[in-house]
């Protein structure tokens, strides 16, 4: 399905070791190993890692624990599996799919036609998306609830997406460049995630489906940031060129986006900071990213983006998925 990133055993260990590199540490358990004829094709779409399984055999796959750091959304594509959480099951068939939320141990048995597609997206990215919609920061980590209804008219978006990504997925091999295209899909799919599928951040979300208008001076001043985020600004340079009181922009700030003015700048250059990081080279420095978005200090910023995105910065940069070819070697 994806190119030349195609592995396919009939050794059930050999497929446990592979198949858990690329997704995460998990069991088989077989009625008839003989009949095992296991497949796995990945894709990397932007932050999006496509995963298509089979295994030619009914099994049950065991997973004690996937981690904190990744969700999992099955896409079955033939057969039908029962996939449980707890005493959580959800049935998934071409209609009906489920999603996994980190460091969450799961079963899940599969029919010997079934197929499925595994979509991995890391959490600290999700999650990054979701602030980037409501302005906030999360007080508690995200998570989706289980099942997936690719029927409803709310989550089809979301379904026809998955096929776009498979569209792209065939093609992106042949290709020289598609960076631009894939980080303008992995936008669309993280936000048609977020608003489709209920989660336990949906009611918030839900508010600003009908939002008070933002006050023109709180849209100035965030533009004023943006431009002039990479050098030294306070808040009273800020509300002087908007034409407010600091007290006025503050309440404004806090009232329609959750953080004060200050935090509002800080967390942009954050975000910027972590966006070169993930599209930087092995040789890239920290320090000349933090600098450039305007950071004077190294240990506040590293603090800050560990609590904005859960993970250091280094390790945003080592946070690469390696290709099949090298997971098999």
């Amino acid at each position: 399905m994806f190119g030349a990133q195609v592995f396919r055993t009939a050794d059930v260990d050999e497929m446990i070791s592979i198949s858990s590199r690329s997704l995460s540490a998990h069991r088989l358990i077989l009625k008839d190993r003989h009949a095992f004829n296991g497949r796995l094709s990945r894709a990397q779409i932007g932050a999006i890692s496509i995963n298509h399984l089979s295994y030619g055999t009914e099994l049950e796959v065991r997973a004690e624990s996937m981690g904190d750091d990744l969700f999992f959304i099955e896409v079955p594509l033939s057969g039908e599996s029962v996939t449980s959480l707890g005493v959580a099951k959800v049935i998934g068939n071409a209609s009906t799919g489920c999603i996994l939320s980190p460091d969450t141990a799961f079963s899940s048995i599969w029919s010997a036609d079934c197929t499925k597609l595994l979509i991995k997206i890391g959490r600290v990215k999700a999650e990054q998306h979701l602030r980037s919609l409501t302005g906030a920061d999360l007080r508690k980590p995200l998570r989706f609830d289980m099942e997936m209804h690719f029927g409803s008219d709310a989550v089809r978006p979301l379904r026809g997406l998955i096929d776009v990504l498979l569209a792209e997925a065939a093609v992106s091999e042949s290709q020289c460049d598609r960076a631009p295209f894939h980080r303008c899909l992995e936008t669309a799919f993280l936000t048609a995630l977020i608003w489709t599928q209920p989660h336990n951040y949906s009611s918030q979300l839900e508010r600003l489906r009908k939002p008070a208008a933002v006050p023109w001076y709180v849209r100035r001043a965030e533009s004023y940031i943006k431009v002039h985020s990479s050098r030294q600004l306070s808040l009273d340079e800020i509300a002087a060129d908007v034409g407010v009181s600091a007290r006025t922009l503050q309440i404004g700030f806090r009232q329609f986006r959750g953080v004060s003015p200050m935090a509002y700048l800080r967390n942009y250059r954050l975000d910027q900071v972590m966006m070169r990081l993930e599209h930087a080279n092995g040789k890239a420095k920290v320090c000349d990213f933090a600098r450039s978005a305007g950071f004077v200090d190294m240990s506040k910023f590293a603090r800050a983006y560990r609590i904005r995105f859960g993970c250091g910065p280094r390790e945003t940069l080592r946070n690469r998925a390696p290709p099949l070819s090298d997971l098999s070697s």
